[in-house]
């Protein structure tokens, strides 16, 4: 990016998923890289350091997410809206918005992004994947350019199975100073 680091912010974070014996979806799964509120921490570099092919999983996946190219569609987009109501809620994560102690509709929420990551997994016409491929980066924005926590991207890591070893990814999170 050109800017130097401050003090306070993150180096580059090395980080290894193991494969697992079976597909368990978004097992970890969906967050805001906003590191508890960070005001400053607007974008979010994932450099994939191994292959792992589709048939073994580990797309990172964003189910809220415009797909480049494409015009947003008129029609009701459970996974954005369902993003937004964790967002606005001051939720960052699918894991404690599923808690017994969350309230229903956030519960719900919840699992309509986490069935919305599923679906496009599955091949579904929205949301993003990334699937892990040796020196590949995916950049994204986690504020957008008012400076709010940006619903569009929450994302996760898809599980790791079959014959591949693991996924190595190293991130890094940029703030502004």
């Amino acid at each position: 990016t050109g800017q130097e680091c401050h003090e306070d912010e993150l180096p580059w974070a090395l980080h290894f998923t193991p494969a697992g014996e079976r597909d368990e979806g978004m097992s970890l799964g969906l967050h805001l890289d906003t590191n508890n509120s960070r005001t400053y921490r607007v974008v979010t570099a994932i450099l994939y350091l191994n292959t792992v092919p589709a048939a073994s999983g580990g797309a990172t996946v964003f189910p809220s997410a415009q797909r480049p190219g494409r015009i947003a569609a008129r029609r009701a987009w459970p996974a954005l809206e369902a993003a937004q109501r964790l967002e606005a809620a001051g939720l960052t994560h699918t894991g404690v918005a599923r808690s017994a102690l969350a309230a229903e509709e956030i519960q719900q929420a919840a699992r309509t992004l986490l069935a919305g990551a599923e679906d496009v997994l599955r091949g579904g016409n929205r949301g993003v994947m990334v699937q892990p491929e040796e020196g590949r980066c995916c950049i994204f924005y986690t504020r957008s350019g008012s400076g709010a926590v940006d619903p569009w991207a929450f994302h996760g890591g898809a599980s790791v199975f079959g014959d591949c070893a693991g996924k190595w990814t190293l991130q890094k999170f940029k703030e502004i100073p």
